[in-house]
């Protein structure tokens, strides 16, 4: 035997090895390092092990609100429409109301200002 180790030094050390069960694990460290120690324990010892190097591993979540992150780009001014006049009956011409709608479509996109309409329709 060489010095004294503490128990989850040994388990880890089994681990290390191989001995993954519980009955090898403790056989193991039995022979090699001179300690009892039940199935209970070394099982005990191996999920701790095994979540600590599953923490180390993976990196740690960041921390802030959840949501969507900008990307770096900011999205250009959306300038304002100008008002549709209306067309002799009353209402607004549609031309220009497409036209008032253009700045919109380039800084949000087709499909968000379809959506949109759907939302208000």
């Amino acid at each position: 035997m060489g010095k004294a180790i503490s128990k989850a030094a040994a388990v880890r050390d089994a681990l290390e090895q191989g001995e993954e069960s519980p009955d090898d694990g403790v056989a193991y460290i039995k022979k090699i390092h001179g300690i009892e120690i039940s199935k209970q324990m070394f099982s005990s010892y191996k999920t701790k092990e095994k979540t600590r190097q599953s923490e180390n591993q993976q990196p740690a979540a960041p921390k802030g609100k959840p949501g969507r992150k900008p990307n770096g780009e900011t999205a250009p001014e959306p300038r304002p429409a100008p008002a549709a006049r209306p067309a002799a009956n009353g209402e607004p011409d549609l031309i220009e109301a497409m036209e008032a709608m253009q700045p919109l479509v380039a800084s949000l996109g087709a499909d968000k200002v379809k959506r949109i309409v759907d939302l208000l329709g």
